[in-house]
């Protein structure tokens, strides 16, 4: 059985409009809460939520409720709309309302909400010219509005507004503060930068305090530093790079991750001869379990046993890799260079070997990017197990670092923020990841004469 997020992502599209709704003052506030509810044969109902910010974030917030009754349904529209009138609307106009806000913000790099980009973007039909194009009016004038909700803290806050100062340019946007009725004018658009400014002058203080002994912080003063790194860091970024980047990782979006079943790709080309194929995927997980819990010697039991079942398919030889990796064996390169020959198409045994590559590489070596993208590996697949995943994953890592590239490392963390890959694994990249932020604003900093 799909999951939720899978059957919404695949099957979503293949159910019937049941009903769209929006708030009945979504053109005087410039702001949309959109339903689109699509109906099961069973009469079930499986619905979209979606908050547009048509003035300058576009998709702020999305959820998704799955195969509901359709009395769960009516209560659950009713108690989401209960501070809004609501009218119901086709769905030409609800499509044309989201992706309006979309692409409005995507002019001056903002995403939408990363649920949107993952999941709830499949409720919707596909954004083409099969869609009536309705003419819907965004921003103030044409020009982005901020309009700060109560929820945006003064780093979220100055981070939206050092975005826009980018894209739009100084005095080519408009912002309100929650206390505020009206646009800021020119003066109250100098108190933002300079209130960005101090927020930045702030950050490199904490910084420069906390980043010489940051392995010994706490957890408090390491999100201090985290966040504070963050806001030095956009600095960093050419923005037009970013979205080049985020537009080549958005492929990673359509991606399936399958957590149980094992692939018959990583087991082998060949399992016609194998009497149990499942069993030998079994032995394959445990042995790979084992070998996370450091039991070395009792997962080399096991693939002896597994050598004896499986023969000569290229798992064999990539779990004796990985036993040989963990045994810090000095044997370890000279088979990845015999068993990348004998299997050269093997993702596992191919991820093992240009890892190595480009764990060995300086810094400033150029990478051509093209050539290791998710096809290279993975050719027309559309879904891959957790493992291929995260060997990607840290793929990616070593090659962005090797490119020294603060624009799409930055697109890199985005994407593995955004992917439903599993926690402790998304923590090891995103703690890389952090590490090297670190890295290059220590380095930013001090070529500035900022710190010492």
């Amino acid at each position: 059985m799909l999951s939720p997020e899978n059957y919404i992502r695949t099957k979503a599209r293949s159910l019937p409009i049941y009903e769209c709704i929006i708030n009945a003052d979504w053109q005087d506030s410039n702001s949309a809460l959109i339903t689109v509810a699509r109906k099961h044969t069973t009469g079930n109902i499986t619905t979209c939520y979606y908050y547009v910010d048509l003035m300058c974030l576009g998709v702020k917030d999305t959820m998704y409720f799955f195969n509901m009754s359709a009395l769960d349904y009516e209560s659950s529209k009713i108690e989401m709309y209960e501070d809004f009138g609501r009218e119901k609307i086709d769905y030409t106009l609800a499509h044309n309302i989201i992706y309006a806000g979309v692409e409005f913000a995507d002019e001056y790099g903002f995403k939408p909400h990363k649920d949107f980009v993952s999941i709830t973007r499949f409720m919707l039909e596909e954004d083409s010219d099969d869609i009536e194009l309705i003419d819907i009016e965004c921003g103030e004038n044409g020009k982005p509005l901020y309009v700060r909700g109560p929820y945006d803290d003064d780093h979220k806050a100055n981070q939206i507004i050092n975005q826009l100062e980018k894209t739009a340019g100084h005095g080519n946007y408009s912002y309100i503060s929650e206390e505020d009725d009206f646009p800021d004018d020119d003066d109250d658009d100098d108190e933002d930068d300079e209130a960005y400014q101090e927020e930045l002058e702030k950050s490199i203080d904490v910084f420069a305090k906390l980043s010489g002994r940051f392995e010994k912080l706490k957890s408090k003063d390491l999100k201090s530093l985290i966040e504070a790194t963050e806001v030095i860091f956009q600095e960093l970024i050419d923005r037009k790079l970013f979205d080049k980047y985020a537009d080549e990782f958005e492929e990673l979006h359509n991606i399936e991750i399958i957590t149980v079943t094992l692939p018959d790709e990583i087991i082998g080309s060949d399992l016609d001869a194998i009497v149990d194929p499942e069993q030998l995927k079994e032995m394959f997980a445990q042995i790979l379990a084992l070998l996370d819990e450091f039991k070395i010697k009792k997962a080399a039991k096991i693939w002896e046993r597994y050598k004896q079942i499986a023969g000569e398919l290229a798992s064999v030889y990539y779990l004796e890799l990985r036993i040989l990796q963990a045994q810090e064996s000095k044997k370890y390169m000279e088979k990845l260079e015999q068993y990348i020959e004998k299997f050269p198409n093997h993702v596992l045994i191919k991820f093992l070997y240009l890892t190595e590559k480009f764990s060995s590489m300086k810094y400033n070596e150029k990478v051509d990017w093209q050539r290791y993208g998710f096809r290279h590996f993975f050719g027309k697949r559309r879904a891959v197990h957790q493992i291929e995943m995260m060997y990607f994953l840290i793929f990616n890592f070593l090659v962005i670092t090797a490119q020294n590239d603060a624009s799409r490392l930055d697109a890199f963390h985005q994407i593995v923020d955004e992917l439903e890959i599993q926690p402790e694994q998304k923590q090891i990249i995103m703690g890389s990841i952090a590490l090297r932020k670190i890295v290059a604003v220590t380095k930013y900093l001090e070529e500035n004469n900022k710190i010492n």
